[in-house]
């Protein structure tokens, strides 16, 4: 499992997993409340993405990552 730091390195590394095996590939996304952070994972089954934060700015690009998500999951 690989804890990324920075989500812009983040955003890249996961657009390159999915991009490498698309089928295998999950995105999750969950929020703790006991900690009050976000969670972003990604993983193909043989390497794991992590991202945590507690930014709220960081609001805006996670929802430009679900939009990459959405967007790379629907077209062909």
């Amino acid at each position: 499992m690989t804890y990324i730091n920075d989500f812009d390195e983040f955003y890249n590394r996961a657009e390159t997993l999915y991009r490498s095996d698309p089928s295998r590939t999950r995105y999750s996304f969950k929020f703790r409340h006991v900690d009050s952070k976000i969670v972003l994972k990604v993983t193909n089954d043989r390497q794991t993405l992590v991202y945590h934060t507690d930014k709220e700015n960081d609001l805006k690009r996670i929802d430009t990552l679900n939009n990459l998500f959405f967007q790379l999951t629907t077209s062909q």
